[in-house]
């Protein structure tokens, strides 16, 4: 049995934790450097990041953590997987290395940064509106993972949500960054949680004509600092990255040249919630 002293040290450790939110700048007794990134690669790690989710009101955390522990797990040592907080620029996963022990273990797709995404908001996510089928093509690999495994059962229950939410859609007219508010609107889609927000990187497809959700993840205001949680994408790392500003995440952001298509194309425009946040900047990668 536990003894009560340890006990007790446990539980004022985590009420310091939640006073403190995600960190932020340097205070009296605190001397960590943001922005700060991990990919929960160990228990301390993965239990801070849960802890402040679920403070912050996000549901199925622990369904999310199983997740994370089991992707660390199966991409093992070799793909560098960060468990500490480091400079962001500092994360260099080896992504073959996550794909190998993933494919190495599983025959069903992993989670994307939707999947995850839209398991943390749960019911905190309301769309009143939502489209009845899906006739686009940028969701394929989602559906087909939400569709067919019996681990995403509780995302396929809300599947006509998750496509009205990120699927692609023909822009309304009026300017492009103008869409996705307006997508919002259209469908009564909202986040009754104050302290959270989605963040959506919309990328343009100039041949299609269409917009889609290339990219998003969770922002949680911790009083002094920002959380943001993703999966950077299908077989590679879920991240936590503490931020002091917006601005700071979207720096991170710019440094991502997946986002970007070619020079001269729209985009991409990114979000929170349906308030334009600003479109990224290509610039040097990290």
């Amino acid at each position: 049995m536990i003894k009560r002293k340890i006990l007790l040290i446990g539980a004022v450790m985590l009420m310091l934790l939640l006073t403190a939110g995600c960190g932020g700048t340097a205070q009296p007794g605190n001397t960590e450097t943001l922005p700060s990134a991990t990919h929960m690669a160990d228990a301390s790690s993965v239990d801070e990041v849960c802890a402040l989710l679920k403070d912050a009101g996000l549901e199925n955390t622990d369904v999310f953590r199983e997740w994370v522990v089991d992707f660390s797990e199966t991409a093992g040592k070799k793909a560098h997987l960060a468990g500490d907080w480091l400079p962001p620029e500092e994360l260099a996963p080896d992504t073959a290395a996550c794909a190998d022990g993933w494919e190495s273990r599983y025959d069903y797709s992993d989670a994307d940064c939707r999947m995850t995404a839209f398991l943390l908001l749960g019911d905190s996510l309301q769309v009143e509106r939502p489209e009845k089928t899906y006739t686009g093509t940028y969701l394929m690999f989602d559906l087909d993972a939400i569709d067919r495994t019996k681990k995403y059962a509780s995302l396929k229950a809300r599947r006509n949500q998750f496509f009205t939410l990120f699927g692609d859609k023909s822009p309304l007219t009026g300017a492009l960054e103008e869409h996705f508010p307006a997508l919002w609107k259209q469908h009564g889609i909202r986040l009754q949680n104050d302290r959270v927000s989605l963040i959506s990187i919309v990328l343009y497809d100039p041949y299609d004509k269409t917009l889609f959700v290339g990219h998003t993840g969770i922002l949680v205001d911790c009083g002094d600092s920002l959380l943001f949680v993703e999966k950077i994408a299908f077989e590679q790392p879920y991240q936590a990255t503490k931020f002091r500003s917006a601005e700071e995440l979207l720096q991170m952001l710019s440094r991502r040249q997946e986002y970007f298509g070619e020079d001269g194309e729209s985009g991409p425009f990114v979000y929170q919630n349906d308030r334009y946040l600003g479109t990224l900047q290509k610039s040097d990668p990290q």
